[in-house]
């Protein structure tokens, strides 16, 4: 079956103390009703580092706050659990399907 890889990106405020606890209630809650779906449910991420030829500066363009791995049918499935993410109303999930390097099966 496909897997898919989700990146959690901030676009907004996260809210009061409160605000945030219930978007973590919510977010276990999706994590719990897709539990069979999600391979890596929910993977948090710390300093955030751009590297080049040129050397290494701390942090990068937008917020990555952690990712998931899903596995799915399809991307139209894919989609529909995303969609399901109470992180959508924080801010935005990027959805892509993880592809086998040739000669690795």
């Amino acid at each position: 079956m496909p897997q898919f890889y989700m990146a959690y990106h901030v676009t907004g405020a996260m809210g009061d103390a409160d605000a945030q606890a219930d978007n973590q209630a919510r977010y276990k809650a999706w994590m719990e009703k897709h539990a069979g779906a999600l391979v890596v449910p929910a993977q948090p991420l710390g300093p955030q580092w751009t590297i080049t030829a040129e050397g290494a500066e701390e942090g990068f363009e937008g917020s990555m706050m952690g990712y998931s791995v899903l596995e799915a049918a399809d991307l139209d499935a894919a989609i529909a659990i995303a969609k399901e993410c109470p992180f959508c109303e924080m801010g935005n999930l990027q959805l892509a399907e993880m592809m086998t390097m040739p000669g690795k099966s």
